[in-house]
């Protein structure tokens, strides 16, 4: 058994039940309705990062340390679309890998002014050095 699940640019996919079933939010729709023989519309998912969701569920199954690793060579904004739609999704190994991955990422960080340039924080230099001042251990 399968479900047809329609992307934000309407572009279709079809999965097999059990890994649709691994979203919370698609399993409540699939329960609450005859939506197994019709289309699920994803309005907050686009096409790249729904291909990948199913890739990664299809192929890392519950390996943690694959899915965190994954999830790190992805580009920024494409890691941030992947934890936005996981989150929508509540795929909770996805998410909780993603958000891994942001964190590993942001520990490989040597110092304040990278991590703010990675999360695209603009601040100035006066209101960067007080946060220095008040978290040493982010320059250490």
């Amino acid at each position: 058994m399968s479900v047809t699940l329609v992307t934000a640019e309407g572009e279709y996919h079809t999965v097999p039940i059990d890994i649709a079933y691994q979203s919370d939010f698609i399993q409540l729709v699939l329960n609450e309705s005859d939506a197994q023989d019709s289309e699920i519309p994803i309005p907050c998912v686009d096409a790249p990062t729904m291909k990948r969701i199913i890739e990664f569920l299809i192929t890392t199954g519950d390996n943690t340390v694959e899915l965190v690793n994954r999830c790190k060579t992805l580009p920024k904004e494409e890691l941030a679309n992947f934890l936005s739609a996981t989150h929508y999704l509540n795929i909770k190994t996805l998410f909780n890998a993603a958000a891994d991955a942001v964190a590993k990422i942001l520990d490989d960080m040597k110092d304040v002014d990278q991590i703010a340039d990675y999360l695209g924080v603009k601040k100035s230099q006066e209101e960067l050095d007080e946060i220095k001042r008040e978290i040493k251990w982010l320059d250490q």
